[in-house]
């Protein structure tokens, strides 16, 4: 089992060259490597990841080992990839608009937009347009268009916002009548990334898309945020608006850490957000850095983003392996606090259950924490490798809170952890 998941120590040997330190084992891909993505990832990029069921998950297992083919230049997993892209945009892209266009177009976003941003990650790794992705450009180009301006803005306790999504931040920025207003979502911190690959697309092309003017607008929104949410705590380590989801039901009972029935609302005043989610974040800024160019202002600000965000991992968050617990953990909540996370959620499987300490940790073995491009959290992912075969103490803290959700049967747990996808 260790030599299945070597496969993913190579996925997080990733970042920018010229700012990441690869160790030398690491930086040829071997033909018994070549053999293991044949046997796991070949497979699962056959499967119709762009449908709803395979959305979510798609982005999150799919974006990893992408960056890793492109990062080595492995040809035959980059074709693999292209592979994946050519059947959706030229066989299936019609029936794609339909399954993402209902009714009500609120109802698709959170899910679609996971497998968005592996379509505009995909076109800014290519080193050369092609059909395929001007086509992909094109469509996120009209997407993120009407997401931001055109189709209704969901809000709780009030009307749709017929301004788009645009409307809605600036509102969140605005608000002061209730701290949990101000959230912005994670399907917002979504486009406000895919919008900035889509300017760096533009940009490495020399070509000017449909909405470019409206991408520009969501790369200022994306500063404002970032200079108006973080908080720093020590340093330049950071957090993304502590407290604003204090009541929310996710985090309502993070003040027990102990699970069990017919448990009181205990809330955690100034609560960092909660490390499953956050995961995505590095990635996310590595976009909004890199729409700019060195010299600029922005990407500095962006980089430093990054640099805090990982001293704010190593510090505060990550417990690193030891003789106790051979894995890496994670604390629930990024700013240290180990408490409960979404208690009776509709997800888990019996009544008062919730995620108990450490037991998000398992997000850490998607290999997104690599993108801040920190070699010690580099390290801690190839540490991983001792763990295999997963069983007894870390079997259970990993499958932690295992979801209800039917999922692809590469992913699912326990058995993912034997099928080369997680490390």
């Amino acid at each position: 089992m260790k030599k299945i998941i070597k496969l993913l120590i190579l996925t997080i040997i990733i970042g920018h060259p010229s700012l990441s330190t690869v160790h030398a084992q690491y930086n040829t891909i071997t033909e018994h490597e070549r053999s293991l993505w044949n046997q796991t990832m070949e497979h699962y990029l056959q499967d119709t990841l762009w449908n709803q069921f395979n959305w979510y998950d798609a982005g999150h297992f799919v974006m990893v080992p992408m960056h890793a083919a492109y990062r080595h230049r492995e040809e035959g997993w980059i074709e693999d990839i292209r592979g994946l892209m050519k059947r959706w945009s030229v066989a299936d892209l019609d029936a794609f608009k339909e399954t993402i266009e209902p009714v009500n177009k609120n109802m698709y976003t959170l899910d679609w937009v996971h497998y968005a941003y592996l379509l505009s990650r995909f076109i800014v790794l290519e080193p050369d347009a092609s059909e395929v992705t001007e086509m992909i450009a094109q469509y996120l180009d009209e997407e993120i268009h009407r997401l931001w301006v055109e189709y209704p803005a969901w809000m709780w306790d009030r009307a749709d916002f017929d301004g788009g999504m645009r409307e809605r931040i600036s509102w969140k920025l605005d608000n002061t009548r209730n701290i949990v207003y101000r959230a912005i979502f994670d399907v917002e911190l979504f486009v406000l990334a895919i919008a900035a690959d889509l300017l760096q697309y533009e940009k490495r092309h020399g070509r000017t898309l449909k909405h470019s003017e409206t991408h520009k607008e969501v790369a200022e929104y994306a500063y404002v945020v970032h200079k108006s949410e973080v908080v720093y705590t020590n340093g330049n380590a950071w957090l993304f608006q502590p407290g604003i989801w204090t009541v929310h039901p996710d985090y309502a009972y993070a003040g027990h850490h102990e699970k069990g029935e017919n448990l009181e609302e205990k809330h955690v005043p100034g609560i960092g957000q909660d490390s499953s989610h956050a995961f995505r974040t590095p990635l996310w800024l590595v976009s909004m850095r890199d729409m700019y160019s060195r010299e600029e202002e922005r990407w500095a600000y962006y980089d430093q983003l990054l640099e805090g965000l990982a001293k704010q991992l190593l510090d505060t968050v990550i417990i690193a392996p030891s003789k106790e617990f051979r894995g890496v953990r994670l604390t629930n909540y990024m700013c240290g606090h180990n408490g409960l996370y979404r208690y009776n959620h509709t997800t888990v499987s019996k009544v008062g259950d919730a995620a108990g300490a450490y037991q998000e940790s398992a997000c850490f073995l998607l290999g997104w924490w690599s993108f801040t491009e920190n070699n010690e959290i580099k390290n801690l992912h190839g540490q991983m490798a001792e763990c295999f075969p997963i069983s007894g103490d870390e079997l259970i803290l990993y499958t932690g809170m295992n979801t209800t959700r039917k999922r692809n049967k590469f992913i699912e747990l326990p058995d993912g952890f034997h099928r080369g996808l997680y490390c």
